[in-house]
C-alpha cells in the first residue's frame, strides 16, 4: 500500500476512535430494522463490513481511503454500508445465493467439463453486484434521505475498480450498470436488459433468476477466464444471513433509484465537487456541487450535534462510595481474611431491545409509589405549618408540615447479582442463570427509571476475595440501559460470599435518606465462597436478619433447581421469606405482588 493510504488508515483509526460514530450508527440502526433482526453496530479498522449473529461490523472499504476523502466522506460511507448490511438480513436470500452457485456450476461442469472452483466463485460475484443493485433500490425507496449518500458511495465504487481482463470488464461492466444505470462500453444491450430487470426485481428468489439467465449467457466468456487470471478471483462468501423461510421478506416496489444517462451533470475536476470519483463513470457525476456540498454539511453538522448530545447528557462511570470506617471495621471483624475489589461497568449507551414488559411494570410501581413523591401537610410531627396554625383554635393537631421538601424520589432499590461460576450453567429458557438473571434486571432497571433510585451490583469472588461490579451507581443518569451493557461483558466468575455482598450494599442501602429501602437478590442458590454448608447458611440468613433489622426490603429471586427439595430447603433457611423462585413462576408479576404487600 502507498504511504498515502497508511496515513488515511491512521486517521480513520483516530476518526473511529474519537468521534461518536457509533451513536449515530447506533441511532441509524434503529430506524433502519424494526424487526431487530440486527441489534447492535460496531466498528473496526478491517477494510470488511458483516454481520455475525445479530451484530453487524462495519469498516471502510479501501476505495474510501484514496486521496481527496474526508471525515464527512466517511461517514456517509458508514451510514451507507449499515443500511446495506441491514437491508441484506431483511431482504437477501442465502438460500437462493447456494442455489444460483450450485446451478451455474453443474451447467459448466456438464457444458465445459469445467470442474474447478471458477464458475462458483464469478456465480456470487455477479449475484452479489446484482443484489446490492437491488438492495440500494429498496434502501432509496423506503429513506429518501439516502438516495444522495448511495449514488456517492455507488460512483466511489466504480470508480475503484481497475481490471483490463475479459472477465474483469465484464464483471466492471456488471458492477457500473447494476449501482449507476449506466452503461459501459463493449457490453450487449441484452445484458445490461438483464442487469436491469435482477435490480429491479420485488424479490431475492426473482433476482436469482436473471441471475442465472445472465450467467448462462455469458458461459462462454466465463470459460474462457476459467484459466489465469480467474482463479486468483478471491471467493465470494456466503454473506447473507437470513433465508425467507427464517424471516419475512421485505421486497422491492420496482423503483429505480440509480443515477441514469438522463441525470447527466455537468463535468467535474476535484472530489470536492462530486460525492464519489473525481472524475465520475463516463464523466458523469453522482451528485451536483450544490448537492455535494449541502450533504458533507449535513453530514459535519451531524458529528457536531451527536458531540453536543453526549456532552449534555455524558454519563460517568460509577464511582465507588467507601463505606464509613465502623462499617468497614465490621467487615473486617467478621470476615478478617477476605480481601474485597471492586469495578465498574463503564456506559455504553446500551437500550432495552423489548421495552413493552418494562413499561407496564413501570406504570404500576409508579401508581405504588406515587404518594411519596408529594409534599403532604397535616402531619401530626414535623415543622409547624404557618398556614395551619388555625387549628389550634379548634383542638386540631394537625398542625405541622414536613421537616423538608421531599426527594426527587422516595424509594431507593439495589440489585445484587450472583455472577459466580454456577451462574454459567443453563436454565429452563436455554440461556445461562447469569444471563437470565441480568435481562430480569435490565427489566427492573428500566421499569425503576423515573420512580427510583437505583444501584446494580454483581458479585463473585471466593473463600478470601470478594468482587464487586458495580454496573450503575444511585448517583448516575437514567440514559440507556447499563444491565444490557453488561451483558456484553460480564462472564461468569469464581465462587460466592454472599453474606459479605448483602451486608456491605445494605450498609450503603441503610444510610440512604429514602423511605423505601429495597435489596432485590437475584442468586442461584447455596454460596460456595465459604468453608461448608452450615457456615454458608448461617452468615447469609444473619446478613439477610440484619438488613431487614434496618428498615430494608429483601427480596430474593432464585434461579436454581427450585424442584429439588434440599436446594430450596437451604434457600428458605438463609432468606426465611419472601422467595420469588425464577423456575416456577413469573418473575416479574411475583416481584410486584410481594412488593405491593411489604411496602404497605
Amino acid at each position: 500500500m502507498s504511504r498515502e493510504y497508511d496515513e488515511a488508515l491512521v486517521k480513520f483509526r483516530s476518526f473511529i476512535e474519537t468521534e461518536p460514530v457509533v451513536s449515530i450508527l447506533g441511532r441509524n440502526l434503529y430506524y433502519l430494522d424494526r424487526n431487530r433482526l440486527v441489534t447492535s453496530v460496531s466498528v473496526d479498522d478491517s477494510m470488511r463490513c458483516g454481520l455475525l449473529g445479530k451484530e453487524v461490523t462495519l469498516s471502510l472499504k479501501p476505495f474510501m481511503l484514496a486521496d481527496g476523502f474526508t471525515e464527512a466522506h466517511w461517514l456517509c460511507a458508514l451510514r451507507v454500508f449499515l443500511a446495506q448490511e441491514v437491508q441484506h438480513a431483511c431482504s437477501s436470500d442465502r438460500l437462493v445465493q447456494q442455489r444460483v452457485k450450485s446451478q451455474f456450476a453443474e451447467h459448466m461442469k456438464y457444458k465445459y467439463g469445467i470442474t474447478s472452483f471458477t464458475p462458483v466463485t464469478v456465480a456470487g460475484k455477479v449475484l452479489s453486484i446484482l443484489e446490492k443493485g437491488r438492495i440500494n433500490n429498496i434502501i432509496c425507496a423506503r429513506f429518501r434521505g439516502y438516495i444522495p449518500l448511495v449514488h456517492f458511495i455507488s460512483f466511489a465504487e466504480c470508480a475503484a475498480e481497475n481490471d483490463c481482463t475479459k472477465l474483469g470488464g465484464l464483471l466492471f461492466a456488471l458492477k457500473v450498470r447494476a449501482l449507476t444505470g449506466l452503461k459501459a462500453d463493449g457490453v450487449d444491450d441484452g445484458i445490461f436488459n438483464l442487469v436491469d430487470s435482477a435490480v429491479l426485481s420485488e424479490t431475492a428468489a426473482e433476482c436469482g433468476e436473471k441471475c442465472l439467465e445472465l450467467l448462462l449467457l455469458c458461459d462462454g466468456l466465463i470459460a474462457e477466464s476459467c484459466e489465469g487470471i480467474a482463479e486468483l478471483l478471491e471467493p465470494e462468501a456466503d454473506e447473507y444471513a437470513y433465508s425467507c423461510e427464517e424471516r419475512t421478506e421485505q421486497e422491492g416496489d420496482g423503483t429505480d433509484s440509480r443515477i441514469t444517462a438522463a441525470e447527466t451533470a455537468l463535468p467535474v475536476d476535484s472530489i470536492e465537487q462530486v460525492l464519489g470519483a473525481a472524475k465520475g463513470v463516463d464523466g458523469l457525476t453522482a451528485l451536483t456541487e450544490s448537492e455535494t456540498k449541502e450533504m458533507l454539511i449535513g453530514c459535519v453538522r451531524e458529528l457536531e450535534k451527536e458531540k453536543e448530545y453526549q456532552k449534555a447528557n455524558r454519563v460517568d462511570t460509577a464511582e465507588g462510595e467507601p463505606l464509613s470506617r465502623g462499617n468497614a471495621g465490621m467487615l473486617s471483624r467478621l470476615y478478617p481474611n477476605v480481601e474485597f475489589t471492586e469495578k465498574y461497568v463503564t456506559p455504553n449507551g446500551a437500550v432495552l431491545s423489548e421495552k413493552t414488559q418494562a413499561k407496564v411494570l413501570h406504570n404500576r410501581l409508579e401508581r405504588m409509589l406515587r404518594d411519596q413523591r408529594q409534599r403532604r401537610e397535616g402531619e401530626r410531627t414535623g415543622s409547624v405549618s404557618r398556614k395551619n396554625l388555625w387549628r389550634v383554635e379548634v383542638d386540631d393537631p394537625d398542625v405541622f408540615s414536613r421537616k423538608s421538601s421531599p426527594r426527587e424520589y422516595e424509594s431507593s432499590f439495589c440489585l445484587l447479582i450472583d455472577k459466580s461460576g454456577s451462574m454459567g450453567t443453563g436454565f429452563e429458557n436455554g440461556e445461562s442463570k447469569l444471563v437470565t438473571a441480568l435481562k430480569t434486571a435490565a427489566v427492573l432497571e428500566e421499569a425503576l427509571k423515573g420512580i427510583a433510585y437505583t444501584k446494580i451490583v454483581a458479585f463473585d469472588g471466593g473463600v478470601d476475595i470478594v468482587e464487586h461490579t458495580v454496573i450503575k451507581n444511585y448517583n448516575q443518569k437514567e440514559l440507556g440501559n447499563r444491565c444490557t451493557d453488561a451483558l456484553r461483558t460480564l462472564t461468569p466468575g469464581n465462587g460466592n460470599k454472599d453474606g459479605y455482598s448483602i451486608r456491605s450494599v445494605s450498609m450503603e442501602l441503610s444510610k440512604r435518606r429514602e423511605k423505601r429501602k429495597i435489596l432485590v437478590i437475584l442468586s442461584d442458590g447455596l454460596p460456595s465462597g465459604y468453608r461448608g454448608e452450615t457456615e454458608a447458611t448461617a452468615d447469609v440468613r444473619s446478613a439477610v436478619q440484619e438488613a431487614r433489622k434496618n428498615g430494608i426490603i429483601v427480596i430474593p429471586i432464585l434461579y436454581g433447581s427450585a424442584e429439588q427439595d434440599k436446594h430450596l430447603e437451604v434457600y428458605n433457611r438463609m432468606y426465611e421469606k419472601g422467595i420469588i423462585c425464577a423456575s416456577q413462576s413469573s418473575v416479574l408479576d411475583d416481584f410486584e405482588k410481594l412488593l405491593v404487600s411489604l411496602i404497605r
